[in-house]
């Protein structure tokens, strides 16, 4: 999500690039599976990269999670 003015957008995770190949955490993917994505995960915009012009600022394990859950 992207905030603008306390406004969140939906930003696809293709979009957001340095994302770590870590494990996910099967806990957290599941409570996100059974009850969403409550906290936002918080990116930072950087356009030098076009195609992924975001990084994340807090919530990898949220990224993962959302990545492996294909959401």
């Amino acid at each position: 999500m992207l905030s603008t003015n306390r406004r969140f957008e939906r930003v696809p995770i293709s979009e957001i690039r340095d994302i770590p190949e870590i494990p996910y955490d099967p806990s957290l993917t599941r409570s996100i599976a059974e009850v969403g994505q409550e906290v936002p995960i918080i990116l930072e915009y950087d356009g030098t990269v076009p195609e992924q012009p975001f990084k994340i600022v807090d919530g990898i394990r949220r990224t993962l999670s959302l990545q492996h859950l294909e959401i």
